[in-house]
């Protein structure tokens, strides 16, 4: 499980996603940049160890790969998924939704660069 808090800034913009350590079954994560921001509470509930699986996998590729690896929320609040390509360029790719089932709901849709082996750096 994440138990501590971690962010990424993307490299080719000064857009970043922050997590908080998963507390109580849920965790914060906020998405900030030119253009965007928003904060939600997820609540991954059965699933909590998936998010820490997914950064763990991504932290421990050395070498890019094909096709895309993700992870979502079971009530698909938040996901994410990445793709490398052959250069090392580490793309995510990120939604959140707010007020789910609310007559306010929203969503976000954003994309972040990085570079292959950041991953591992960040979760040290």
């Amino acid at each position: 499980m994440l138990n501590k808090a971690f962010s990424i800034k993307s490299s080719c913009s000064s857009r970043l996603i922050e997590f908080s350590p998963i507390q109580y079954e849920g965790f914060k994560v906020e998405l900030t940049g030119p253009h965007v921001s928003c904060q939600a509470d997820i609540f991954p509930v059965t699933d909590e160890d998936g998010l820490t699986d997914f950064f763990t996998e991504l932290g421990l590729s050395t070498t890019p790969w094909q096709g895309q690896r993700s992870w979502s929320s079971i009530c698909d609040d938040f996901s994410i998924s990445a793709s490398c390509s052959s250069l090392g360029v580490v793309v995510l790719d990120v939604t959140i939704r707010g007020q789910m089932g609310g007559p306010d709901n929203w969503s976000v849709n954003a994309r972040i660069e990085t570079e292959l082996g950041l991953v591992s750096r960040i979760l040290a």
